[in-house]
């Protein structure tokens, strides 16, 4: 798997759902995310070799209400959901780490008037898949986030490959893992080489890769589908000391 190939498979999923009009999405954004998936080179990265932690999570969704209030988040307001995620992200994450968001770091609304990139004070260096979110609502403009890299896709060379998108893909490549956001908790998880990184999905904190999502992604490989209605629930399965 190449990250050319990768940016291929993505796009043509993202027409389809344009072309298919998709029920509940915005199809200019997801037009607007094929279009820059085919212009831009997806990003790599390799598992650290000299102990750095690698984290990843997804749809954080600061300064959103309509996510705060539609999928009940447990926090009692939207500024207490800001500020608990951005606690979560700074007692898991060291300055030196690498975290990764695959997608919709944004929100709809501009938190105190004005749109602030939310993690740019944050620690670790981030790396940002871009979910429709990200985007402008009306220009489809990319969102300034505060990232050190921004890409469509990305690619972590690791035992089994993971291939990080916003938007879950339709067919994964064999041997590979398809790590995603996007569908939150709408809807019941994948049985197959699916893991969702949603923050619904993680108990509202960042799973470090090599640790929890490697374990998980080699047991999905070997057909090994664990119980557990969220992704916590299975990678507890898969480390029951966790």
């Amino acid at each position: 798997m190449t990250t050319a190939q990768l940016d291929w498979l993505y796009s043509t999923h993202l027409d389809g759902m344009v072309q298919a009009r998709a029920v509940y999405e915005n199809v200019r954004v997801f037009s607007v995310m094929a279009r820059e998936t085919r212009s831009r080179s997806g990003a790599e990265l390799r598992l650290p070799a000299d102990g750095t932690r690698l984290w990843i999570w997804s749809d954080l969704h600061f300064d959103d209400e309509r996510i705060w209030w539609t999928v009940k988040r447990p926090f009692p307001s939207l500024r207490e959901m800001n500020q608990g995620l951005r606690a979560r992200w700074r007692e898991a994450v060291a300055p030196g780490d690498i975290v990764v968001c695959a997608g919709d770091l944004g929100g709809r609304r501009a938190f105190l008037g004005r749109w602030q990139p939310p993690c740019v004070d944050l620690p670790g260096r981030k790396v940002i898949v871009l979910g429709n979110h990200d985007f402008t609502r009306f220009r489809c403009r990319e969102r300034p986030l505060g990232a050190d890299v921004s890409s469509m896709t990305l690619l972590i060379r690791s035992d089994p490959p993971l291939l990080v998108t916003h938007v879950p893909l339709v067919a994964v490549p064999a041997g590979c893992v398809n790590v995603h956001g996007h569908t939150h908790d709408f809807k019941p998880l994948e049985p197959g080489p699916w893991i969702n990184v949603s923050v619904e999905q993680t108990d509202y904190r960042p799973l470090e890769v090599r640790t929890e999502v490697l374990p998980l992604a080699r047991a999905l490989v070997r057909g090994r589908i664990p119980a557990g209605d969220k992704t916590i629930d299975r990678i507890r399965r898969v480390i029951p000391s966790n």
